[in-house]
């Protein structure tokens, strides 16, 4: 199983150039190692980008989880903390190898119809990435 993961553009761009190697998440989520994400650009692009596989997932208290992966983000403490007000525990999904695809992709094409909030699963066969 994969999954179709949406994430703002300038996110984007920091995992396709392999300068951001996290991708948090304030809920959790179901996966292991190996896993493939479909990473969908928000707007204005909303399009599938391209894709990674996952290394590993932390989930843990805020203060522990930022020691953990700070070296992996480019992103400030201050952000961060922003972005998990409110929470006691956060996730990081730890980037192994990040693809980007030559022709971007709709989502539609993963048997997605709207752009997730957390994830989609997508089981459906994807010949055209072989």
């Amino acid at each position: 199983m994969a999954k179709v993961i949406s994430i703002q553009p300038k996110y984007v761009k920091q995992i396709f150039e392999g300068t951001k190697k996290v991708e948090y998440r304030r809920a959790n989520v179901k996966t292991g190692k190996g896993e493939k994400y479909f990473v969908y650009t928000t707007r204005p692009v909303k399009k599938v980008e391209g894709y990674f596989i996952l290394k590993k997932k932390i989930r843990k208290d805020i203060e522990t989880l930022w020691q953990e992966t700070k070296h992996l983000t480019l992103g400030s403490k201050e952000s961060f903390q922003n972005y998990f007000k409110g929470k006691k525990e956060g996730t990081a999904l730890i980037i192994e190898k990040a693809v980007k695809f030559k022709n971007s992709k709709e989502l539609k094409e993963f048997n997605v119809k709207k752009a997730p909030q957390l994830y989609a699963n997508t089981n459906k066969n994807l010949n055209f990435l072989k």
